[in-house]
């Protein structure tokens, strides 16, 4: 909180990072439901220490002496004088009017298969297209890599900018809209705007936005297809930087949705992450979605929930053995069999999701060691990544990595013949 705001008590509190910090106690008014306030003390200080249960705070907020409200863990900074990206000209309010999307009639020789999807509209199946289309030399980024280079910025301020309908704000030659073609009640149409579902839209819409925003000279960012990020250490620098790239996207012809366009704010959600101060945390509406989750009656349903839990793995130690005994019932040559064991396992991962710690941020300098901690257990092999700087006895974690006994294969080695 701001220095007018500390407390006078001052206490050491001890995280899971192994270090201690200084921080101060004030009463506070404190919603923790969100239906009422109640008077108790809470500790301030300039950043959230990395505690165990801190998250039970995550969607409480606090009143300062001045009536402000804020949420728990986020630096108190008066956000009502932070001009926001989203106020800028030239945004679009009106979802009908963003993209370029176009349909024409054909006449080919060949066609996709329409499909009805689940909210009613319909999706043009491309695969067998895919299947002989040859590949390009470009790649879009590794998204990974990019949580990685995000996570060395170690940022205090962040702005998002999401590109509406990008695919179909992107022309198509004449002459490759035939392989596109499908047919719609008895009449053959084609697409004259990048279409969804070709394997190589994604790679040619992120080429093109990178080439505009290389040409326009925009400021340090990172982007993934349509998904731009700046950074920076205060608000003004970060809307800048927001401020400029949206104007060379707009000369591009690209159309940007109001709603779509987040920040500065020092919390922001991109690639699917929370990021604050470099550090990678999972997003609240996925660890509620999770944890409602029913226990699955099926391979397909086990099969669900272990997509929508894996891209978390590296905040989980020894996520490989935990989930091992949901692997087992998916197996083509196994029968679905819900036992004990993979409810026990479900219960625990689903615990260890609602209690895991921030991953970073990637800190450089003589004085920062890492350390990388292994062990073998009955289960598995585990390890782990980590930070240090003086002060701190164990560090922050960078992530987890682990592997279960089920999933390595027995190795046979020949065997020399004594003569």
């Amino acid at each position: 909180m701001p220095s007018r705001y500390v407390g006078t008590e001052s206490i050491s509190i001890s995280g899971v990072t192994g270090g201690s910090q200084q921080l101060t106690v004030l009463e506070a008014e404190v919603s923790l439901t969100g239906n009422g306030w109640q008077k108790h003390p809470i500790v301030t200080g300039p950043e959230a220490p990395c505690i165990l249960g801190i998250d039970y705070l995550r969607n409480g907020y606090f009143k300062d002496p001045k009536g402000y409200r804020w949420a728990f863990g986020i630096a108190a900074v008066e956000t009502e004088d932070i001009r926001q990206l989203s106020t800028l000209p030239g945004l679009s309010d009106d979802s009908c009017a963003v993209g370029l999307l176009r349909v024409e009639e054909q006449q080919a020789l060949y066609g996709q298969c329409v499909s009805p999807v689940e909210n009613g509209g319909l999706t043009v199946d491309y695969r067998a297209l895919n299947e002989v289309t040859p590949p390009l030399s470009a790649a879009v980024p590794d998204m990974l890599e990019l949580q990685y280079e995000l996570e060395s910025k170690a940022a205090k301020w962040y702005a998002t900018i999401d590109i509406a309908n990008a695919f179909f704000s992107i022309p198509l030659a004449a002459e490759c809209r035939a392989q596109f073609a499908f047919t719609w009640k008895g009449i053959q149409y084609t697409w004259n705007r990048l279409p969804q579902g070709w394997k190589h839209s994604p790679t040619i819409c992120h080429g093109l936005i990178q080439t505009a925003l290389e040409k326009g000279e925009a400021p340090e960012h990172l982007q993934y297809i349509d998904d731009i990020i700046v950074w920076g250490n205060t608000a003004g620098e970060v809307f800048e930087k927001g401020e400029k790239i949206i104007q060379i996207l707009l000369k591009a012809g690209f159309a940007i949705k109001r709603s779509k366009v987040k920040g500065p704010a020092q919390e922001i959600q991109f690639l699917g992450v929370k990021w604050q101060d470099g550090r990678r945390q999972i997003p609240t509406e996925v660890i509620n979605k999770i944890i409602a989750m029913s226990p699955p009656t099926s391979k397909k349903e086990t099969q669900a929930f272990l997509g929508a839990i894996g891209f978390w793995r590296m905040h989980i130690p020894e996520y490989s053995q935990i989930v091992s005994p949901l692997y087992l019932v998916t197996r083509k040559k196994n029968d679905f069999h819900w036992g004990p064991e993979q409810q026990q396992a479900f219960a625990q991962i689903k615990q260890e999701i609602a209690h895991a710690v921030a991953l970073g941020p990637v800190r450089t300098g003589p004085e920062v060691k890492n350390v990388l901690y292994s062990a073998a257990g009955n289960n598995g092999l585990s390890w782990s990544l980590w930070q240090k700087v003086p002060g701190e006895t164990r560090g922050r974690p960078l992530g987890f990595w682990s592997r279960s006994y089920r999933d390595l294969k027995p190795t046979t080695f020949p065997q020399r013949r004594k003569s």
